[in-house]
């Protein structure tokens, strides 16, 4: 943001305060509806973005709001459950002589060439595939490429099975009450051969015969992803990983990352 010309105390209020008494209701109403999708305590409603639409924001507007917060959700967990340090060292550029400097240089070079677009898929291809009736509501917007792809590689890599994943996606959406999120989840269950008794025994007890012991731990694991304390949640994610081995884990991560994404995604619907 600092490169794009964002100064260091209009970061820290919006870190600090995300009211802004000078801002007007249609941009407290946009700051409050993005840290409320993020924090999910409880997650948005569908109503929630036709007030948005209502205040003036174009319906596309507010979709690539939530797809952008979902995205920000996806990354934070996957920096998180890594482990990841700090740049450090990035952000003494960005706060130094050179960051200001080059500020400028960069946000010409950036505006003079700008970022290519992935295609813009319409609604029936990204209906295509795990979680389709989901990513649907970001057709028009080239981002909604970028979860369609996530999804579709997920769901297709089998270092963890297909139904581990789908079962680690119901869990997510049943911690954050999402009734779509769910159903789409049982949808990949049932082609699994889970029956509705076995899936709803899972999802109450955390736990599934069907399950190996590798894969029975990722179930309690990935409901602590939703909502957590930094230090526990890595912890508990380092102590799995010795468990389960490094690849697995690497996976875990992300299906764990994206599931936290798109059930947040669907408050586009409900």
């Amino acid at each position: 943001m600092k490169i794009l010309g964002y100064s260091e105390s209009f970061l820290r209020r919006i870190e600090q305060d995300a009211t802004f008494a000078e801002l007007d209701d249609k941009e407290r109403a946009f700051i409050s509806f993005c840290r409320s999708l993020a924090r999910s305590r409880p997650r948005p409603m569908k109503a929630d973005y036709e007030a948005l639409v209502a205040s003036g924001f174009a319906p596309l507007v507010v979709s690539e709001m939530a797809m952008l917060i979902a995205l920000g959700c996806y990354y934070n967990r996957i920096g998180i459950l890594i482990a990841c340090p700090p740049e450090l060292a990035f952000e003494r550029v960005a706060n130094g002589f050179v960051g200001r400097l080059m500020g400028p240089v960069m946000r010409m070079v950036m505006a003079m060439r700008p970022p290519a677009q992935p295609p813009t898929l319409d609604a029936a291809t990204l209906s295509d595939g795990p979680f389709g009736t989901i990513v649907a509501t970001l057709a028009g917007l080239p981002g909604a490429t970028i979860f369609r792809t996530a999804l579709d590689g997920a769901f297709a890599s089998a270092v963890l099975p297909r139904s581990v994943k789908a079962l680690m996606f119901a869990v997510v959406a049943r911690t954050l009450g999402c009734r779509i999120s769910e159903i789409e989840a049982r949808k990949l269950l049932v082609a699994e051969g889970f029956s509705d008794d076995e899936i709803d025994s899972a999802l109450l007890t955390l736990r599934s015969p069907r399950l190996s012991q590798r894969d029975a731990r990722l179930i309690p694991w990935v409901r602590n992803t939703v909502y957590y304390q930094t230090a526990m949640v890595q912890q508990q994610t380092a102590t799995l990983a010795t468990e389960i081995g490094d690849a697995a884990i690497l996976e875990a991560i992300g299906v764990a990352a994206l599931a936290n994404a798109t059930v947040r995604l669907a408050m586009l619907l409900e």
